[in-house]
């Protein structure tokens, strides 16, 4: 699949335009395999107190804990989804990936 050209499908074949779209296919066009990502991310104590607390007072939070849960399985087996998704997440310059040896028993590995 010719995923620069899917990305710009995606950014221009729509009503609404996205920036993280821009951004996405921006970053498949400079590296379509994305090697120079690892896919893996680190969560915070916010997402994962969040979760609990959600779960202690039987509310709903299944946007919050399918996030912390795709971060905690990203350090056991990141896949090319995970490296997209890492790439998105530098674009937004506030949650940039860690290298694999920076990952601490902090961040939840």
């Amino acid at each position: 699949m010719d995923l620069p050209d899917i990305a710009e499908v995606w950014r221009r074949g729509g009503v609404m335009s996205s920036w993280p779209c821009d951004r996405t296919a921006a970053t498949l066009t400079a590296d379509l395999t994305l090697a120079s990502w690892q896919g893996t991310m680190a969560d915070c104590a916010r997402g994962r107190w969040t979760t609990q607390i959600s779960v202690d007072k039987a509310v709903a939070a299944r946007v919050l804990g399918a996030a912390l849960y795709a971060r905690s399985s990203s350090r056991s087996d990141a896949d090319f989804a995970m490296r997209v998704l890492a790439a998105m997440r530098e674009e937004f310059e506030v949650h940039k990936e860690k290298p694999a040896a920076q990952l601490t028993a902090k961040d939840g590995r």
